[in-house]
């Protein structure tokens, strides 16, 4: 999994080494780790806050196994950037499609 992270720089003034509090962006439908990151114009206030911000993907990427030929272009919100941050329970997609784990378990 990709994500993009944004650290405050540390401050001389400020105590170094010290952990920063996390914020995780959850980007929505067709997002991907850099959306949030590039569009949000967060940085000048995690900076003053001193906030760390993580930008995680919304779902796995290049899984051919889970590409279907030809798929209509109806099922957009489906799959790939869908941005629902559940674990999936069917095959073949509950072997990689589990967000919710990702996101609440293994990220942090």
């Amino acid at each position: 999994m990709k994500f993009n992270i944004f650290i405050p720089e540390d401050d001389v003034n400020k105590q170094r080494g010290a952990p920063f509090p996390v914020l995780y962006h959850l980007g929505g439908l067709t997002s991907n780790q850099d959306n949030g990151a590039w569009k949000s114009g967060f940085a000048q206030h995690a900076s003053k806050h001193r906030i760390a911000i993580v930008f995680p993907d919304t779902s796995p990427r290049d899984l051919a196994a889970y590409k279907p030929v030809g798929e209509p272009s109806e099922h957009w919100y489906v799959g790939y950037g869908a941005g629902f941050y559940v674990d999936a329970v069917e095959e073949p997609w509950n072997k990689n499609f589990n967000m919710y784990t990702y996101i609440t378990k293994e990220l942090p």
